[in-house]
């Protein structure tokens, strides 16, 4: 069953959106993220390689060859902060 969780108010909305999508991976085997935006995406790809600190979250970009592999994909939404 998919389910959709809101998170509010984070110091640091990065380290808490990787932690998610780490415990996700675990419990469902694969995730689908969407970002609002391309810089977004960037850094929370860099943040997927080093959280958590001691594995690896096996992750790439919904455009990539191996997308159809990987159990964690990354998209950005161009324009999506600005949807009411």
């Amino acid at each position: 069953m998919t389910s959709i969780d809101f998170y509010t108010g984070a110091d640091d909305p990065l380290d808490v959106a990787a932690r998610i999508v780490a415990k996700a991976w675990r419990q469902h085997g694969h995730v689908r993220v969407l970002t609002p935006d391309t810089a977004t995406t960037d850094a929370l790809d860099r943040r997927l390689w080093t959280v958590p600190a001691t594995g690896f979250l096996p992750h790439c970009r919904l455009a990539s060859p191996l997308a159809a592999q990987t159990p964690i994909l990354v998209r950005s939404r161009p324009g999506w902060s600005s949807v009411p």
